[in-house]
């Protein structure tokens, strides 16, 4: 039978989870971490935090197409369709910083199971 003893469970895979995780881990520990809902990174990741700096930065670039004649390009006024832009905030940020599947559940003194 396979040794389960551990040395520290933590519910919720968020960032407070992940960080949690990640430093038992580098102390050597040996740490299960239960997600329920099959993706690691929280609320912040998903809802929160990523997607709303994602949108301040699309904010800036529009406001940045429009100032190009401050940098000697040509003005551009931009259609804003918020639809794609809310999307790109909920996907560009997850190709760009997903790290759970890399991060420190990879290790093998973590493991990390679907609740």
């Amino acid at each position: 039978m396979a040794n389960t003893e551990r040395d520290l469970i933590i519910l919720g895979g968020g960032v407070g989870g992940l960080v949690i995780a990640s430093v038992a881990g580098q102390l050597g520990r040996k740490v299960t971490l239960i997600e329920k809902s099959g993706s690691l990174g929280g609320d912040c990741l998903h809802y929160g935090c990523v997607p709303s700096k994602t949108l301040i930065e699309s904010a800036k670039v529009a406001s940045l197409m429009r100032r190009g004649e401050e940098f000697g390009l040509p003005q551009v006024i931009p259609r804003v369709d918020l639809s794609r832009v809310s999307k790109a905030s909920r996907t560009n940020n997850m190709t760009k910083l997903s790290f759970a599947s890399a991060g420190p559940c990879s290790s093998s003194r973590h493991e990390s199971c679907p609740a």
